[in-house]
């Protein structure tokens, strides 16, 4: 005989219990860092990143040549 995994008072298991406790909290944490982040100043930050770090840059740059656009078949060239 195979049992059923126990429920809780609500009818949920107790792994989607789980999971909307987390996604609340994601919710909550997301909205805090957004209240937080509205009130920096992107150009005090930027100096304060300037004066106490120093600055190491990797960057890759790559040019992909794009393919021709079609011609529009409706349009009769001339």
């Amino acid at each position: 005989m195979i049992r059923k995994k126990k429920h809780g008072k609500n009818g949920l298991s107790f792994g989607g219990e789980i999971m909307k406790a987390l996604m609340s909290n994601a919710q909550k944490t997301k909205e805090e860092v957004e209240k937080y982040l509205v009130n920096i100043d992107p150009k005090k930050l930027m100096d304060h990143l300037v004066d106490t770090y120093d600055i190491d840059l990797h960057a890759k740059i790559s040019f992909k040549k794009k393919q021709p656009k079609q011609l529009d078949k409706t349009k009769k060239s001339k």
